[in-house]
């Protein structure tokens, strides 16, 4: 369920998203898994609620649908970002032995007080490769722990450019929780994310 509309959540073609479990109590308490399995490609930024109903022979026997309860609960985070030079404070920069971008990277949804890991990674605009400098990917990352669930976390990415004239970098992020990603922002075409090096 949607927890911000309580309908049922559809996923990335319409669907709504449901799945059951058939199984044989060996005992009177226990436990079943139920999986789903969906695209949740559309879901950025969306807290979903699992109900469940359990039946024998078609009839209803006990429901579990509390919109509220957090034991049920997903949180599907957001993230977006504005890539800025430290120097320029624009997204344009000069192709220097030290070029330092600062990366604001805005989230919504994170689950205040758990601790995530938001990395990031500079990408060569023109190949859609990662940027290498002196054969090492241009890399930057920062632990934190939210306060609320939306907020932001600068990540700054310190690298050799002076090869870069002429060239366009765009910033990629992902944020994981307990070393698994949560939550991705990786559009080779963002201007928000983008750095121009101009050439003369």
């Amino acid at each position: 369920m949607d927890k911000a509309t309580e309908k049922v959540v559809k996923d990335a073609d319409g669907n709504e998203v449901t799945a059951e479990a058939t199984f044989v109590a060996k005992e009177s308490d226990g436990s079943v898994k139920v999986t789903f399995t969906f695209d949740g490609s559309k879901l950025a930024g969306k807290t979903v609620v699992a109900f469940e109903d359990i039946y024998q022979n078609g009839k209803l026997y006990a429901s579990h649908a509390d919109i509220n309860d957090e034991g049920q609960t997903i949180h599907i985070p957001k993230i977006g970002t504005t890539a800025k030079d430290n120097k320029t404070k624009e997204d344009i920069s000069y192709a220097e032995k030290e070029v330092t971008i600062v990366d604001t990277v805005k989230y919504t949804n994170l689950v205040p007080g758990k601790s995530y890991v938001m990395e990031g990674t500079l990408m060569n605009k023109e190949t859609g490769k990662a940027l290498e400098v002196n054969g090492k990917t241009v890399t930057a990352s920062k632990a934190f722990t939210p306060d609320s669930a939306d907020g932001s976390v600068d990540l700054t990415f310190v690298f050799d450019g002076s090869a870069l004239a002429g060239k366009s970098i765009v910033a990629f992020e992902d944020v994981q929780y307990e070393g698994k990603s949560v939550g991705t922002h990786a559009d080779i075409n963002d201007k928000d994310q983008t750095i121009d090096f101009p050439k003369i």
